[in-house]
C-alpha cells in the first residue's frame, strides 16, 4: 500500500494554490478574532492537507503527535509531524519565531527516542504565515518565506511527492 499517489508538478502547483488561499482565509478570520493558540488547533489539519496536495495519504501512516526525548531538557514531547527518513515538522502559533521551532525540531532528533536511521532529511517549520525548510546534511540549506510565496517553492517541496532531486 503507497502512502504516495504519483502527481504532476502541475497538479502540486493546483493543490497548493487551493492550500495557500484556504490558509490566507484561516488566518485572517484567527487574527479577526484574535484567536491564539492555533498551533494545538490546527497543525494536524495544515500538515495534512499540506501533504495532500503532494499526493501524500497522511491517514496511511502515523505522521502526527509522535513522543521524543528533548536532548537539552530530556522531557518527553510530542513532534507535530514526523515521516521516518523523510521530513519532520514542527508548526507554531501565528507570529512565533520559526527557528526556535527547527532548534526544537532538531532537539527531538538528538534526544535518542528516534533512530538515526529513521533521521529525515528535511525538516519543515511554520507558524502558519510563514514557512521555514531546511535540508539537513552537508549540503543542506534554509528557505524561509511567506505562506503566499509557497508556490514558487515547489521544487524544494516535491520530495514530499517521492521526489528525490531537490534543488535549492
Amino acid at each position: 500500500m503507497s502512502v504516495v499517489s504519483q502527481v504532476s508538478r502541475s497538479d502540486v502547483m493546483r493543490e497548493l494554490d487551493g492550500f495557500v488561499n484556504v490558509w490566507l482565509e484561516r488566518i485572517d478570520t484567527w487574527k479577526a478574532t484574535s484567536q491564539g493558540h492555533t498551533e494545538s488547533t490546527a497543525a494536524q489539519q495544515f500538515w495534512g492537507h499540506l501533504l495532500r496536495c503532494f499526493g501524500v495519504i497522511p491517514e496511511r501512516i502515523d505522521l502526527f503527535e509522535r513522543d521524543a526525548v528533548r536532548a537539552t531538557t530530556g522531557n518527553t514531547g510530542y513532534i507535530d509531524l514526523f515521516w521516518s527518513s523523510v521530513v519532520i515538522g514542527e508548526a507554531k502559533s501565528l507570529g512565533k519565531d520559526l527557528l526556535s521551532a527547527e532548534t526544537q525540531a532538531l532537539d527531538y532528533l538528538a534526544g535518542g527516542s528516534i533512530a538515526s536511521h529513521e533521521w529525515p532529511k528535511f525538516v519543515i517549520t511554520t507558524n502558519f504565515e510563514t514557512i521555514r525548510l531546511t535540508k539537513l546534511g552537508d549540503e543542506g540549506w534554509t528557505e524561509e518565506f511567506a505562506l503566499e510565496e509557497l508556490t514558487d517553492h515547489v521544487d524544494q517541496f516535491m520530495f514530499l511527492a517521492g521526489r528525490e532531486d531537490v534543488t535549492k
